[in-house]
């Protein structure tokens, strides 16, 4: 089939970055003439930034800085190029100055043609009715945080944030606290709160870059706004938001939406009522950490049962008090009116932790009577989750306002290559509208609906992926797990290929946003996958194809549902190839492997229904054991499929103290005590496997 190819966004920054780096060392270009540069592409700026970066610090080494001195008393300066008024600094000359003191109702202004690094050296602006710091023509405004200082930029007056901000119109009379009509960088290590109560914290039409430093935001509506592009390089961000944490989205041209958004270091930690990080067209993380909570989460609780002991990765326990009714609550070091600090142990600069109630199952060992021949255990990162589920109301548990409030959300692509990404989420965790794909890293996800959703795609090569809780878990189109290890708690579908379109789960085809129609698609052909689904364990409303790595479904406690399930309605199939295939549920509508496949299976029913704890065995007519496994809910039904399995041989399947001897007859055996038979009976197109 024919598929259309993105250039990920990362080989353009880092081809870009390259190009731009070779002209400038083969121009040999200065650091002055770095602060007159001008015309950036995201690349471009990313680069220009360091450079200027490189030539602040050195400016301030040589003594070459402007100096300005805030106050409400009259504001002063040793420089050219600057006006001062009684309530108001403009800058119109490029250079680097580095400004100190306070000044209430007032405003920085930028207005030149070059270049402008302005150090912050103890510096307290505030504007009631508009920004604190106002670039309106510049080519490159850069924040450097003086090492050891805090800065305090802020618009309007302190409001409680509570619920969603308009994102509408533009910010420059509404607003932002930071606000630049071009590239706006922030460089240095000392520490930046800003505090938008009109709009946006930190807003600019052209290019966001964080390249260092220590940031604390607030806002009634995004935290970061970067039209073009926003890169998180490095530093520390703490961002609290009525709306979006970072938001890049260019929507000036109908149906031609861009924004970018890339995270290649540091750590960002978002607390916001809509998304946590939301591209028009690309999302990449390459490295860094990210911590987003996104809508009220307080109501994504644990259903009955919770083990106890269960808790957050390295053992950590969600803090008293981290609740968002009514809105979220403002990250470690920004104030609340009336200077109201948020409640004792919500600390968010060390780690994002979930709302009170919500225990991760991080770590859980599997149970060690899951082993291999000779005691070989899954592999290290397969830990299993404790088959808990999200306990919601409605299907699924979305709010009725129309608002999106997911993680991690992309018009395009959502490639994750590197870092940790911790996600909790009213709306989906990870979501594309063409392709989320992971190749690397490692993130934690819990989700009022899908914990990863690709409208056209979803393909994981590596890394770590535990979906503590979901609706569903992961869904898409096609579906494509080739590496890395993925874990799946779903309250319905562990795995889902619909077609992609983000609506209920059913049996009818969706319609995906793809140019030409393609067959939906579940594939495994490596990595260690493991489900626990209380719908189906792995759905397909296509073709299910296993070819390869080791697959363990605990799958429904009811009989309307199926540990595997093929879309043979929709003329799928379902086959196996290679690896290992454990699949356990209930024999109602059982599903098991068809005749197309290359590779032995089969499937065993029981009129007994065996509690959770019930050992598994599989052992070969030598008594040999192949696979044991001890199950996580109770279960009548076995699937099972593995390179150890061989036409013409017995094999017994041991479940608790009954035993069923199962031969093996032909690619395809056994039977079900339900009303379904073996999924997919027609031949297996070359261009489906």
């Amino acid at each position: 089939m024919t598929k259309r190819r993105t250039i990920p966004l990362l080989i353009i920054l880092l081809a870009a970055a390259a190009a731009l780096a070779f002209y400038c060392a083969a121009a040999g270009r200065t650091p002055d003439e770095v602060m007159n540069d001008g015309g950036e592409t995201a690349a471009q700026a990313l680069l220009n930034a360091e450079q200027m970066a490189e030539s602040i610090r050195k400016a301030m080494e040589d003594g070459r800085c402007g100096e300005i001195l805030l106050s409400d008393a009259g504001s002063t300066a040793n420089c050219t190029g600057i006006t001062v008024t009684e309530k108001q600094v403009e800058i119109a000359s490029p250079g680097i100055y580095r400004l100190s003191g306070s000044l209430s109702n007032g405003q920085i202004t930028v207005k030149c043609k070059g270049n402008v690094g302005l150090v912050l050296n103890g510096v307290s602006v505030t504007n009631a009715d508009g920004p604190a710091l106002y670039a309106e023509d510049a080519a490159h405004v850069q924040l450097w945080l003086t090492d050891g200082t805090e800065n305090r930029l802020a618009s309007g007056s302190p409001v409680d944030i509570t619920g969603r901000s308009d994102d509408s119109g533009e910010e420059e009379n509404g607003g932002a606290a930071v606000y630049a009509k071009d590239t706006l960088s922030v460089a240095g290590t000392g520490v930046l709160t800003v505090e938008g109560f009109l709009h946006n914290a930190v807003s600019t039409t052209d290019h966001a870059v964080i390249l260092d430093g220590e940031l604390r935001l607030t806002a009634v509506n995004n935290g970061i706004r970067g039209k073009e592009s926003v890169t998180v390089r490095g530093g520390k961000i703490s961002i609290l938001s009525g709306n979006d944490g970072i938001h890049s989205v260019n929507g000036d041209q109908e149906n031609n939406v861009t924004g970018a958004v890339s995270v290649t270091g540091g750590e960002t930690i978002i607390r916001c009522y809509g998304d946590g990080i939301h591209a028009g067209k690309d999302l990449l993380v390459l490295d860094g950490t990210v911590n987003v909570t996104a809508g009220d989460t307080e109501n994504i609780t644990m259903n009955a049962g919770q083990p106890e002991g269960t808790q957050m990765p390295d053992g950590q326990q969600p803090p008293e008090g981290m609740q968002m009714p009514g809105g979220p609550r403002p990250p470690d070091g920004v104030q609340m009116p009336g200077a109201q600090q948020p409640p004792e142990g919500m600390q968010m600069p060390d780690g994002q932790q979930p709302p009170e109630g919500v225990q991760m199952p991080g770590a859980q060992q599997p149970p060690e009577d899951m082993q291999k021949p000779g005691g070989q255990q899954p592999p290290d990162a397969m830990m299993m989750p404790t088959g808990r589920n999200i306990a919601m109301e409605g299907n699924p548990n979305k709010t009725d306002d129309g608002v999106s409030r997911k993680g991690l959300k992309s018009g395009g692509t959502l490639e994750i290559r590197g870092g940790t990404v911790n996600v909790t989420s009213v709306d989906d965790c990870l979501h594309a509208d063409d392709e989320v794909s992971v190749h690397g890293g490692e993130l934690q996800l819990i989700s009022a609906d899908d914990g990863i959703h690709g409208t056209n795609r979803v393909t994981v090569t590596g890394g770590t992926v535990n979906i503590q809780q979901s609706y569903e878990g992961i869904e898409g189109h096609e579906i494509t797990v080739s590496g890395g290890t993925v874990r799946v708690t779903a309250d319905d579908d562990g795995f889902n290929a619909n077609g992609g379109a983000d609506m209920f789960s059913g049996f009818f085809r969706r319609e995906s946003t793809a140019e030409e129609d393609v067959h939906p698609v579940l594939r495994i052909s490596g990595g260690s996958v493991y489900v626990n689904a209380g719908g189906d364990g792995l759905d397909s409303n296509g073709d299910l194809l296993i070819q390869g790595g080791l697959v363990i479904a605990d799958g429904p406690e009811n009989d309307g549902n199926s540990a595997l399930d093929s879309g043979s309605e929709n003329g799928g199939i379902m086959a196996v190839e290679g690896g290992t295939v454990l699949a356990i549920g209930m024999s109602g509508m059982a599903e098991s492997f068809g005749t197309e496949s290359t590779q032995c299976s089969f499937i065993e029913s029981f009129g007994t229904v065996f509690p959770a704890g019930t050992e598994i065995r599989i052992m070969n007519s030598d008594g040999k054991t192949l696979y044991e496994y001890t199950s996580v809910k109770s279960f009548n039904c076995v699937v099972f499929s593995s390179s150890d399995l061989h036409t013409g041989e017995t094999v017994t399947l041991s479940v608790g103290e009954e035993t069923a001897e199962v031969k093996l007859d032909s690619i395809s055996n056994g039977k079900t005590g339900g009303f379904s038979v073996p999924g997919g009976f027609r031949n297996y197109p070359e261009d489906r496997r």
